[in-house]
């Protein structure tokens, strides 16, 4: 008798245990997303490295629709001007080349070409700058010609811009409670600063966020179809997305576009980004959708063989930049159908 009490014990344990695994396995969101009740001009966007090229090209070409920007450890809008050595030497070691009188005359080019919003929209931005100390990849310097470019590209007023330089981290997304040391350069490339980055961008974006942290609700967190308008040269088969219980409910919510850096994508590190990068948490509080495109790496060791965003013209060095980018086109044709004005 005592033998087959243990023996129901064991298999309701284990009954339990497989219960629990299939909670954890993570839902999926077939093409297209569903439609939500979205606050109008909520959007905003930020970024990591070549996720924050990637944030400040979809900032610039879609101005009207953004109402702000966090940018960490990235740099100046068309930086690169089509052209790998450009990104590679001046937007990541030596400001100094950064010429952004010549990038200023292209904007204007593509202002009047229609391939980018009118940059009036810009100076109506709230904006997030960090940059680490000890960041050897994207040096300081390169984000304070971001801020320059800002105020004397775009009008943005000083007193809109709110930026951290002198914090000791090296080249990552900087948390709170997360994370290698602060100074630690290598994978996933998320450290603890005691900084939360994420809500330093929120709350710069959302004057009345909240900084109530939650744990994140597993019934949140989906994955979904990077196909059909959604897919483009490099994008994984799919993305990352946190829909809160009230905005699943109806109740009007924020978005807010989450981009990953190199070797960051699913393919790299799966979902480590998007969990602990220090968004989640602020979710529910506030009913902000978070959506987190990925990208892996794509033609080898000449093209795209660490998973970044496009930022020098891979996908095609005329438009990669413009709102005909292909990857910027994919993200737009998200945030259109969870219900964006964009």
């Amino acid at each position: 008798m005592k033998c087959q009490s243990i023996t129901i014990f064991i298999v309701l344990c284990l009954i339990n245990c497989i219960y629990a695994a299939n909670k954890s396995v993570t839902q999926h969101l077939t093409y297209p997303l569903p439609k939500f009740n979205i606050i109008p001009n909520s959007l905003s966007i930020s970024g990591l490295s070549s996720g924050a090229y990637m944030a400040v090209q979809f900032q610039i070409a879609f101005s009207k629709s953004i109402k702000g920007v966090g940018v960490f450890a990235g740099g100046p809008y068309y930086c690169s001007v089509s052209d790998f050595a450009t990104a590679n030497a001046a937007c990541m070691k030596v400001p100094s080349m950064i010429n952004l009188n010549n990038i200023k005359q292209k904007i204007l080019t593509f202002e009047s070409s229609n391939l980018i919003d009118p940059i009036v929209n810009v100076k109506k931005h709230l904006i997030y700058l960090f940059s680490g100390t000890k960041d050897y990849i994207v040096f300081p310097d390169v984000m304070k010609k971001l801020n320059q470019q800002y105020i004397e590209s775009f009008n943005v007023n000083d007193k809109q811009i709110v930026s951290d330089f002198n914090v000791p981290a090296s080249h990552a997304m900087v948390t709170n409670n997360y994370g290698n040391k602060c100074d630690y350069f290598g994978s996933p490339y998320i450290n603890n600063c005691n900084l939360d980055g994420a809500l330093k961008t929120l709350q710069t974006i959302y004057p009345t966020f909240k900084p109530n942290s939650i744990s994140p609700n597993p019934d949140s967190f989906f994955t979904f179809s990077q196909s059909n308008s959604y897919n483009a040269t490099s994008f994984d088969d799919v993305g990352f997305i946190y829909i809160p219980k009230d905005c699943q409910q109806g109740r009007e919510c924020m978005v807010h576009v989450v981009i990953h850096g190199c070797t960051q994508g699913k393919s790299f590190i799966g979902d480590v980004y998007a969990q602990h990068a220090g968004y989640l948490e602020y979710a529910e509080a506030n009913q902000l959708i978070l959506l987190f495109p990925q990208v892996k790496a794509y033609g080898g060791i000449n093209v795209n063989p660490n998973g970044c965003w496009d930022w020098w013209g891979y996908t095609g060095k005329d438009f990669y930049a413009t709102n005909k980018g292909p990857q910027m086109a994919a993200i737009k044709n998200m945030l259109a159908d969870l219900g964006v004005d964009i």
